[in-house]
């Protein structure tokens, strides 16, 4: 009965075969939490649509100056041009990530059968570490995922079939290049992944592998796309490829030599424990009215400083990083608590299964559809430089979606009781 079941929902449409939860993320979303106010980064977000509403996007004063992308606040404009209740922009979320369930269907479906991927996008509709980030508050999480599942959807749909062309790749570009602008961190990679993308097409012009020149160009649609961004940055600070001023106090808090501080984030404040006052009050006390820039500069100057006179204790803040990246654990201050192990359970799975695949992956790297090892490659320059700022747990879920697309692949090619070596389907053709 449970494989009729199977068989059942997988051949029907995912709209409507998903939509229990998009009932239940809409449920999270406007239930789990208080809608008369704005709360900590929500201010932030709805600051920063009120700017593009009056002809700007960066704060004129205050260390949010350019702290965040316009992605999301470009999507809540709307809302906030008629004050819509803060519910309604809650409630998004639970669009945003019902869209992300269903492209990552549709996704799956240029490489594994029906059933497969309707198991595998089920398995991301019920991931739960990520409803508390993701749903009740206004935060980029959500949308985050879903350019993430949009950029995997537009990359196979060109690639699996064929579709080469620079008109054809524009979406593919598009929605890299909007999952940058929510999360601005990915800026720097997309910037080191497509110069590593068009060297090795420089290298290889002679005899290019088939798949190298649509990779090059949906690159460089993507930083096309991101031009006039970063244009409008480069007006602002005279400095090009500036994406915003976080990278200072989140690489400050990383090199911090304190010995109970473990490179975790802290609002410059400094209130959430009287030790911080005590380690850092006369240093934030001296930048406390520099402009934005010059303050992130002096916060990034201070880091390096700390770094090279305790350089084992940014190692032991790294490592540290590592844990709260997946695990949300240690932070500074805390005791352990038994939160650990909601993470504990899917992400120990996950990254078990990511140092089984790695191996097979490099052995193997050639039957790997080429879009795949691209977004894998971007994903994991994006967690090695989260270990190098401060970093949570959250920024590891929106990518979840990468780690499950490249094990399940790998997995049903190549590994069984033992790896089948004589199965040649390899480059990624769906079943």
């Amino acid at each position: 009965m449970f494989n009729r079941a199977i068989h059942f929902l997988s051949s029907r449409s995912p709209w409507l075969v998903y939509l229990p939860f998009f009932l239940l993320f809409a449920y999270i979303a406007v239930s789990f939490s208080d809608h008369s106010q704005l709360y900590r980064d929500e201010y932030r977000y709805w600051g920063f649509a009120e700017n593009l509403l009056n002809g700007h996007f960066h704060f004129k004063t205050g260390d949010n100056f350019l702290w965040s992308g316009p992605g999301y606040p470009i999507t809540m404009v709307p809302f906030v041009a008629f004050d819509a209740h803060l519910a309604v922009i809650k409630f998004m979320n639970a669009v945003y990530l019902y869209l992300s369930v269903v492209l990552l269907f549709k996704t799956f479906t240029f490489y594994f059968s029906r059933r497969t991927s309707f198991l595998l996008a089920l398995a991301w509709a019920c991931y739960f570490p990520f409803y508390e980030f993701a749903l009740p508050e206004i935060m980029t999480e959500a949308l985050a995922a879903l350019m993430v599942t949009a950029t995997m959807y537009t990359w196979a749909r060109a690639f699996r079939t064929g579709r080469s062309s620079w008109r054809q790749l524009l979406l593919p570009g598009f929605c890299l290049a909007f999952l940058v602008l929510t999360k601005i961190i990915f800026g720097y990679v997309v910037v080191f992944v497509g110069a590593v993308v068009w060297i090795a097409r420089l290298i290889r012009r002679k005899n290019p592998p088939t798949q190298l020149l649509p990779l090059s160009r949906v690159m460089a649609l993507a930083l096309a796309f991101l031009l006039p961004y970063l244009v409008y940055t480069f007006t602002l600070t005279g400095r090009p490829l500036y994406w915003g001023n976080t990278g200072g106090l989140s690489l400050y808090w990383m090199a911090s030599p304190f010995e109970d501080e473990l490179g975790d984030w802290h609002g410059p404040s400094l209130r959430e424990h009287p030790q911080l006052m005590q380690n850092h009050g006369e240093f934030f006390a001296e930048i406390k009215n520099l402009p934005p820039i010059e303050k992130d500069d002096a916060l990034k100057a201070r880091a390096v400083q700390h770094i090279k006179a305790h350089p084992k204790k940014f190692v032991y803040n790294a490592i540290a990083n590592v844990g709260r990246t997946f695990f949300s654990y240690p932070l500074s201050f805390l005791k352990p608590s038994n939160g650990i192990y909601k993470y504990l359970i899917v992400h120990g799975f996950l990254l078990v299964m990511t140092f089984l695949m790695l191996p097979l992956t490099i052995r193997r790297h050639q039957r790997f559809p080429a879009e795949m090892l691209l977004m894998l490659g971007i994903v994991l320059v994006y967690l090695g430089e989260t270990v190098l700022v401060a970093s949570y747990v959250r920024f590891f879920c929106i990518v979840v979606p990468v780690f499950v697309w490249w094990i399940a692949y790998g997995w049903d090619r190549f590994v069984s009781i033992g790896f089948k070596p004589d199965r040649d389907d390899g480059g990624g053709g769906g079943k």
